[in-house]
């Protein structure tokens, strides 16, 4: 939700803690496929977190970024 930098960072910061971690992303592409099956939307639970309301246009755009990223490991 914070962007493909964000999740990035994330995911190089959670690798290098979490020792004999092994990344596997087909679990981020199965969860993306996942998500397109419905129109994609708020989650409206977001709201206790302090996230905004994102529009689906947003999300949509970042969920490709995303996707976009996730592919260079595979």
């Amino acid at each position: 939700m914070l962007g493909v930098d964000a999740a990035d960072q994330f995911l190089k910061s959670y690798c290098a803690a979490a020792d004999g971690f092994d990344y596997q992303p087909y679990w981020d592409v199965d969860s993306m496929l996942d998500m397109w099956l419905d129109e994609p939307g708020y989650y409206e639970p977001w709201r206790e977190f302090g996230m905004e309301v994102i529009t689906a246009d947003v999300i949509r755009q970042r969920a490709d970024a995303y996707l976009g990223s996730v592919m260079k490991y595979v």
